[in-house]
């Protein structure tokens, strides 16, 4: 008996435990901001309130444990539960060892994120949103290459972006999108929304001086030698269909760029002709190498 009642002293301190450290953990995610590298930020009200379900189980449990005889345990109810505290216990501490690190393009083949069944299937089923636009291989869904090779129109922008002008915020997009003086600026804020924008109307933005910020993603084979893709992971959802976007730069020092570093670049937009149609592509005058954004995901 004594040792049933140990058992299940242990097995309630752990239940405890476990379940407090889930919710903390969900808040601490959210407090700190890590959780934007993982879940849409609109996803955030549900792990608030999971970490609520999480905190009350444990207090209800806590004092469930100060009331009731521990005695009602049997051996081998305890033993079966530590087995499943166990695979909580490893999820949870699985969270904290990975809660620091980021998804990075070294993370993906650009061949994959393009031509994939994943990609263009997230691209077509997204995209139908805008479905009465009537822009070019842009944004309607793409044919296959002829040569079976992918490339940046089959499922442009770049990993066959799933944004249209109805998944970015209207209100802060048309606001911050405005072409002033200094020209267009794609920024975290803006990435999206003006990836649509060049993408569907090209032409209209030809010669315009852009300042852009985004990671280095090179591919030598796809990409010509003085070609880089200015690049940002884009999150629909959730990591699991976190997939990168952005827009081809042309600079003459593209062998100096470093996969994955920050840069801001500054130049004109020209664009680039594919099958019937055009992609932009910045030519580039300035590079500047900056500092990661605190988040480095947008969201459409």
């Amino acid at each position: 008996m004594k040792i049933i009642k140990k058992n299940s002293r242990l097995y309630d301190i752990m239940q405890v435990v476990i379940l407090f450290g889930f919710g903390l953990y969900f808040i601490g995610v959210v407090v700190s901001g890590s959780v934007y590298r993982y879940v849409h930020e609109r996803q955030v009200p549900v792990l608030l309130f999971s970490a609520a379900v999480f905190l009350l189980l444990g207090m209800l449990k806590l004092r469930q444990g100060n009331v009731f005889s521990l005695s009602v345990f049997s051996g081998s109810r305890t033993a079966s539960g530590f087995f499943s505290l166990a695979v909580f216990a490893a999820a949870l501490i699985g969270m904290l060892i990975m809660s620091g690190t980021p998804v990075r393009f070294s993370q993906f083949a650009y061949t994959d994120s393009i031509g994939g069944q994943s990609a263009v299937s997230s691209f077509n089923t997204l995209s139908s949103v805008g479905a009465a636009d009537p822009a070019g291989s842009a944004f309607g869904a793409a044919e296959p290459s002829v040569t079976g090779e992918p490339s940046i129109a089959d499922v442009s922008p770049i990993a066959g972006a799933p944004v249209t002008a109805d998944t970015a915020n209207p209100a802060m997009s048309e606001q911050k999108m405005q072409n002033s003086g200094a020209g267009i600026v794609m920024d975290s804020d803006t990435f999206a929304s003006w990836l649509t924008e060049l993408y569907t109307k090209p032409d209209a933005w030809v010669g315009k001086k852009i300042t852009a910020t985004g990671s280095v993603w090179k591919d030598g084979e796809l990409f010509e030698k003085d070609e880089f893709a200015l690049a940002r992971m884009m999150m629909t959802c959730c990591a699991a269909d976190m997939q990168p976007v952005g827009v081809l730069a042309q600079w003459n020092d593209v062998p100096t760029l470093t996969d994955g570093e920050w840069i801001e670049v500054t130049g004109t937009l020209s664009k680039k002709p594919y099958k019937n149609s055009f992609d932009p592509i910045i030519i580039v005058e300035t590079i500047k190498k900056v500092d990661p954004p605190q988040r480095e995901y947008i969201y459409p």
